[in-house]
């Protein structure tokens, strides 16, 4: 996606951001996760994420006062710094956003991914209250918590079946395990997709449909 947007990547070699153990309670592994990622941070570049949960976690890294580059979740970068309100897509489809804990209430990060979503066509967006609750998944609260866990995850599902949404985007890994377990456990006709998966998909199907019509003139 980025690379169709013009820009030159290169994958940071991490470690785990350190925010289970954290967490966990670790302490010595959290601090040992720490500085073996400031190690190894891009001195020269910002440093993108897809995860939420890991920009929050490389966030904290700022309490130590080491000199740190800029963190961007995926959704800002592309619209503050790639002047993402020229991105195109085309999906017609009726679509959810799962606004992750981490991404929403921990970072602020709220309506960039839903701008991005604005500019696919076609796009039926569906956005209320329930949109912004937690799926359940919490990152490791799902797997110590599983009853409780579940019970979060069946009102998201309630919420997903009677909206008739066909495709859910989010932008946490642990949220798609959640949510595409429990659609799948269901039998839901519903794709569990990461925001950077459904922008890709939606930016080529716009230029496949501007390529045709060209073809069409």
């Amino acid at each position: 996606l980025l690379k169709h947007l013009g820009l030159s990547i290169r994958i940071m070699n991490e470690e785990c951001c350190g925010i289970p153990a954290k967490i966990g309670g670790y302490k010595q592994l959290w601090e040992k996760l720490v500085y073996k990622n400031m190690a190894r941070l891009p001195k020269d570049a910002p440093l993108i994420f897809l995860c939420a949960t890991c920009l929050s976690g490389f966030q904290s890294y700022r309490d130590t006062r080491m000199e740190l580059p800029a963190f961007y979740d995926l959704s800002q970068f592309i619209l503050h710094n790639l002047r993402g309100e020229h991105f195109r897509g085309v999906c017609e489809e009726k679509v959810a956003f799962h606004h992750p804990c981490h991404l929403e209430k921990h970072m602020g990060i709220k309506e960039e991914p839903l701008e991005l979503l604005s500019h696919v066509e076609g796009i039926d967006l569906v956005e209320d209250e329930e949109a912004h609750t937690c799926c359940g998944g919490a990152g490791l609260y799902g797997f110590k918590f599983p009853p409780i866990s579940s019970k979060i995850l069946t009102k998201k599902l309630s919420w997903l079946r009677k909206k008739e949404v066909k495709v859910l985007v989010t932008s946490c890994p642990s949220c798609i395990m959640q949510i595409r377990g429990g659609v799948e456990k269901a039998g839901l006709p519903i794709k569990v997709v990461h925001l950077a998966t459904f922008l890709l998909k939606a930016y080529r199907s716009y230029e496949d449909r501007k390529t045709e019509n060209q073809r069409s003139i």
